[in-house]
């Protein structure tokens, strides 16, 4: 049994998918499996792929329908046989000691989780990456989940080698256009006894342009994608860790009047906004009775269509107007 699985989802990166590849084959580390996943790729990204795999074993290769990245991601856990599952993007490098390195911590330290810092790889060179958060060393679970809403790198799963037990019954949602990072890594850390975090950067994340995240459809469908999970997360976390419940009440909140002020909602989409609305201004007044500001409370439940549908509300503050 390969020590590491290395999950790969691929999807029309012919131009990257290479030197990706490249840094993988050049680990010191070397027991290792590479999973890649070409989801439907209309270039040469599959073929690249498999010659790879016939120049050594240690690439698999799974040619599917495209179905998205969740898809691609969530048939790569499926065939992992290793002790410890890695992801990489295919069109991002890995330091040659990355795996090596993320090995030697989670064994030395007892963990279940490691996490490496990163760098932005632009085509004249790389930008490193500061973290809110700058604790390193040996965390809870608890500990990491109370910085995993302010600190965005904390939900970047390709950081993280995880012991694979823990992703045994976790996949990623269907096909969202909402950040999965968010919704996927918050599940697997809250299984963990210890989390690692060291300052090693051995991941260097490609920024390359995306027009898809600039039109107004897909905004709209972050928002519609976002209203369905959210829910599902804050119930995941505060059960388990009742402490956090009000943490994840604020911010979930302020997504809402975040959503409600920025975003254009279609007539299906309010009716959802309007129900997750209503769930939680009723754990509002469950969890923390007599210490809900109302005006907020009500303004967050009985937003007016017009303004979802047709124009932009005001947000005029932060959460810290929800519980006094």
């Amino acid at each position: 049994m390969p020590k590491v699985s290395i999950i790969v989802p691929v999807y029309n990166v012919s131009a990257y998918l290479a030197e990706c590849l490249d840094s993988i084959h050049g680990q010191t580390l070397q027991d290792w499996e590479a999973i890649l996943v070409d989801d439907g790729s209309t270039d040469t990204s599959g073929t690249i792929c498999d010659d790879y795999a016939a120049r050594d074993s240690r690439f698999r290769v799974i040619h599917k329908e495209n179905g998205g990245a969740a898809s691609a991601k969530n048939a790569g856990l499926d065939l992992a046989t290793g002790q410890y599952i890695t992801f990489i993007d295919s069109d991002d490098l890995v330091e040659e000691n990355w795996l090596q390195i993320l090995v030697d911590t989670v064994q030395s330290q007892n963990a279940q989780i490691v996490e490496c810092r990163f760098d932005r790889l632009y085509t004249d060179g790389s930008q490193p990456v500061s973290f809110g958060w700058d604790q390193l060393g040996a965390i809870s679970a608890e500990e990491y989940l109370n910085h995993y809403l302010g600190e965005w790198t904390c939900s970047l799963f390709w950081l993280k080698l995880f012991q694979a037990e823990l992703l045994r019954d976790i996949r990623f949602r269907r096909e969202r256009r909402c950040i999965d990072d968010e919704f996927f890594t918050y599940k697997a850390i809250a299984g963990v006894e210890k989390i690692v975090r060291i300052d090693n950067v051995l991941y260097h994340y490609r920024q390359r342009m995306s027009s898809a995240v600039q039109s107004e459809k897909n905004r709209r469908q972050i928002t519609d994608d976002s209203l369905e999970i959210l829910i599902e997360r804050y119930q995941w976390v505060s059960e388990r860790y009742p402490s956090l419940r009000k943490i994840y009440l604020r911010h979930d909140v302020d997504i809402m009047f975040y959503f409600a002020a920025d975003f254009l909602f279609c007539n299906e989409t309010v009716k959802k906004f309007r129900k997750v609305a209503a769930f939680y201004l009723g754990q509002c007044f469950l969890h923390f009775p007599g210490r809900v500001t109302m005006l907020y409370a009500l303004r967050l439940l009985f937003m007016k269509k017009s303004r979802l549908l047709h124009g932009r509300t005001q947000r005029k503050s932060n959460m810290n107007n929800l519980f006094p």
